[in-house]
């Protein structure tokens, strides 16, 4: 057993007497309350961006809200971004790069190694997908060919976790669930802390024509794109 499987089923089996604490049904950054945004969109009176918020929020009610009971439940991280990565360089030919795990490089073997991962003030019970779902979002964001970030995501994450058939579909409406609940609050901080505008519209800076990008391609489009990037690991 590797590390990570490890370290995987030491979560799966984690109990202790205040996990309860850890439920956060009310919590706005649960992707389970995306729905709960609907309270925000006054931020976006005026902004045709708007509408885009509310149709993904119908597909999430349509597609997640009735399938959740069908995602692996656990204990997730829950803000699973770049910010929160540590991530350390594996010298070539290292023991460390021998016996890393997960798929190579497109310029052969893995270079880094994931090291560690910091705040954890959103930990809570959630679903594997969920933190999936984020970690794609915002390797969107960073990433200069947007539309392919999911698919080298999912070729790592796949190597240590497969997907169910209905997590791999929900996997896209999650991406853009969680697209949403950063760019809404983002615009709803910035009433509250305006002279914090530069940090929260970071973000925003791409997000919007990258979510529109994605939900413009479409589910299918999307899921066929994501397959083929991951492929180019297997080959």
């Amino acid at each position: 057993m590797t590390n990570t499987e490890y370290g995987s089923a030491l979560i799966r089996a984690f109990e202790h007497p205040f996990l309860h604490s850890l439920q956060r049904d009310d919590f706005i950054w649960n992707l389970s309350n995306t729905h709960l945004l609907e309270s925000y969109l006054f931020t976006l009176d005026g902004d045709p961006n708007q509408g885009l918020v509310r149709e993904v929020i119908a597909k999430f009610r349509e597609e997640i809200q009735p399938n959740l009971h069908k995602f692996t439940r656990c204990i997730i991280h829950g803000d699973f971004n770049d910010d929160n990565i540590l991530v350390q360089e594996v010298a070539a030919g290292s023991e460390q790069q021998q016996q890393q795990q997960g798929p190579k490089s497109a310029e052969g073997a893995p270079r880094h190694r994931v090291s560690g991962i910091v705040d954890l003030n959103s930990m809570m019970f959630g679903y594997h997908v969920y933190d999936l779902a984020m970690a794609i979002m915002y390797m969107m964001v960073e990433s200069g060919e947007a539309m392919e970030a999911g698919g080298h995501v999912l070729a790592g994450y796949e190597s240590v976790q497969a997907l169910t058939e209905d997590e791999r579909r929900a996997v896209y409406f999650l991406v853009a669930c969680r697209f949403c609940q950063s760019l809404v609050m983002a615009r709803y901080t910035i009433l509250r802390y305006p002279q914090n505008a530069d940090y929260l519209l970071i973000t925003a800076r791409t997000g919007w024509v990258k979510l529109r990008e994605l939900w413009t391609r479409g589910l299918e489009d999307m899921q066929r794109l994501w397959s083929d990037v991951a492929a180019r690991y297997r080959n």
